[in-house]
């Protein structure tokens, strides 16, 4: 990639950092120097109310990683290093002083390249580093540290929220005011960068599903797939429900089945009623007319291929049951705000 308007400063990197940057380069088929240029775009660029979002989201996380390693007589590993990452991004994201991030001078193996940044993004580190009193090379190793040193399963939840951020962006933003408008296709194009940086390094993110969809509830937000259909105002509206649940159609591949997704107040580990259930099979019809077939063929077929309509709720966070650990089905949880909810 040819970059016009450059500014190609020396830069000392640990050698740790030089290859974590040549192997996401050779993971994604790009070259190290637009690596580089993309991480100060994209942490340094950033528009405002995605900083916030995000900033939000490393505190949930972080709330949620210490309640998680609370409950249990030690911490594992992982548990400490995603918290770490969060923890750094939080600093980093409040525009805190985060000299106790920045390495004083990079230590072991040391490799001075000469990189071609573009004259914006130089001039972005050179007023960053500035104001953290650090050296140009060692704000650039602690970007690298923040955006690639981190565990794959926090990368992976870095995607996923900039996936399901992209989506609800772009569900609100119709609107009369061209400046309104401006401000969402920038957020768009943030978010868009965020969800394919973080998600280069992963396998088929969540089942396949590489697009994701978020809905705040009453005491969190829910992420999950975005062909899942809504069912809205049947039980509750999304803003009033603590729990959420999922009807799936075993053997509904033939019949096009999707997901259905409703919102409830339903006890943990609870099932709903027979007359919640009327309801629900009622807004499923309504939804898909083919849903008529599937509960035709539920009650008058008997052999192996015979659809079967089951309702399942959806895991949250704060379930004691919940493992960081393991990845829900689909991808699909509760993202719950502990300092909300009343459970």
């Amino acid at each position: 990639m040819n970059i016009k308007n450059t500014i190609i400063p020396s830069v000392t990197f640990s050698g740790r950092n030089l290859r974590l940057v040549r192997e996401y380069a050779d993971i994604t088929g790009g070259k190290g120097v637009n690596v580089l240029n993309f991480i100060v775009d994209m942490m340094l660029a950033m528009p405002e109310k995605v900083r916030m979002n995000l900033l939000e989201f490393c505190q949930i996380n972080i709330q949620q990683i210490e309640q998680n390693m609370a409950k249990r007589e030690y911490s594992n590993d992982l548990s400490v290093k995603r918290r770490v990452a969060y923890q750094r991004l939080e600093r980093f994201l409040s525009d805190e002083n985060c000299q106790m991030d920045i390495p004083k001078k990079e230590k072991g193996e040391k490799i001075k390249r000469t990189i071609e940044f573009t004259a914006t993004n130089y001039g972005l580190v050179k007023e960053k580093a500035k104001k953290e009193k650090t050296t140009f090379g060692r704000y650039v190793n602690y970007l690298i540290v923040l955006t690639l040193d981190i565990p794959e399963e926090v990368k992976s939840e870095l995607s996923v929220f900039s996936s399901a951020s992209l989506n609800e962006t772009i569900q609100h933003s119709e609107s009369k005011s061209r400046y309104i408008n401006e401000l969402s296709r920038e957020m768009q194009m943030h978010y868009k960068k965020m969800e394919l940086f973080w998600c280069n390094n992963q396998r088929a993110a969540f089942d396949g599903h590489k697009s994701m969809k978020k809905i705040d509830m009453k005491d969190g937000y829910i992420i999950y797939p975005s062909d899942w259909v809504v069912l809205e105002d049947v039980l509750r509206d999304p803003k009033e429900s603590s729990r959420a649940s999922v009807v799936e159609v075993y053997n509904g591949r033939r019949y096009g089945m999707p997901h259905f997704l409703l919102f409830s107040n339903i006890a943990k580990n609870e099932s709903y009623t027979e007359d919640e259930f009327k309801i629900i099979e009622a807004a499923c019809l309504r939804a898909n007319s083919r849903f008529a077939d599937v509960l035709k063929d539920e009650q008058s077929m008997v052999d192996e291929e015979k659809p079967v309509v089951g309702v399942f709720n959806i895991i949250a966070t704060d379930d004691p049951y919940y493992d960081e650990f393991d990845t829900p089905p689909f991808g699909c949880k509760i993202i719950r705000d502990i300092s909300k909810s009343k459970d």
